[in-house]
């Protein structure tokens, strides 16, 4: 199967998204890969299933593995969805997701690590797989608009669930304390976007400044959670 680099995290490849210590969306504890699988897959029928009219897509498999990629999503037929487990990892990707949580707010790395890769980022690789369905992945120009959407439709798929919103109210300022223990990559006098498009593989080898770039639009899809619901978002051709 031909896969899709650019769609990869590779090692430290931290596309983080911080978790609220002990919330809820992480139970029960995950750390069996037929677990992690089976709730994965959950999520993603549940995505599939409240997406507006007769999108007939068949959803994706899951894979459980260190690829070395964190999370990502296959490009082409047949479409994987690609989760590490947190036991899965090596130290220096463990490593830097203690470096960078609020340990005053009581969690630990693996919690951390969970919510996110097994929760919020689902929503984002499967807006990933609507775009491939579609035939409408990003060109070179269009990268860094690919992944705020991918955000936006995350926020937008847990402010719906119930309990959702309460979660990402924890979770936001998590994400922004996250960001705020990272250097800014962005050349001064540079524009964000631009710099991003650019320099897109460069940065992908770069998983601190990959990191930088997705808490960002985290915040940026948060800051905008009330311009549309998952229904609009993800129903946009």
């Amino acid at each position: 199967m031909e896969i899709a680099t650019d769609r990869r995290l590779f090692l430290g490849g931290v596309v983080a998204f911080a978790a609220l210590p002990g919330a809820s969306l992480t139970e029960p504890d995950l750390t069996d890969p037929a677990a992690i699988q089976a709730h994965v897959e959950g999520l993603i029928h549940e995505f599939l299933g409240r997406m507006p009219g007769t999108q007939d897509l068949e959803a994706p498999s899951v894979n459980v593995a260190f690829t070395p990629g964190l999370s990502w999503m296959s490009s082409t037929r047949p479409h994987v969805m690609h989760i590490a487990a947190w036991e899965q990892c090596p130290p220096p990707v463990q490593a830097f997701f203690a470096s960078v949580q609020d340990n005053s707010a009581g969690g630990d790395a693996a919690d951390f690590y969970r919510a996110g890769f097994y929760n919020f980022l689902i929503p984002h690789e499967m807006s990933h797989f609507v775009d491939y369905q579609r035939g409408q992945g990003p060109t070179a120009s269009q990268r860094y608009e690919s992944e705020l959407r991918a955000n936006r439709v995350a926020i937008a798929f847990w402010m719906g669930r119930p309990g959702g919103l309460d979660w990402l109210t924890g979770f936001v300022p998590q994400i922004e304390a996250a960001l705020a223990r990272l250097p800014i990559p962005v050349p001064a006098g540079a524009d964000a976007t631009a710099y991003f498009n650019a320099n897109y593989q460069t940065l992908l080898a770069n998983p601190v400044s990959y990191a930088w770039f997705q808490w960002r639009m985290v915040l940026d899809a948060w800051a905008r959670r009330d311009e549309a619901d998952f229904a609009t978002l993800i129903g946009r051709g």
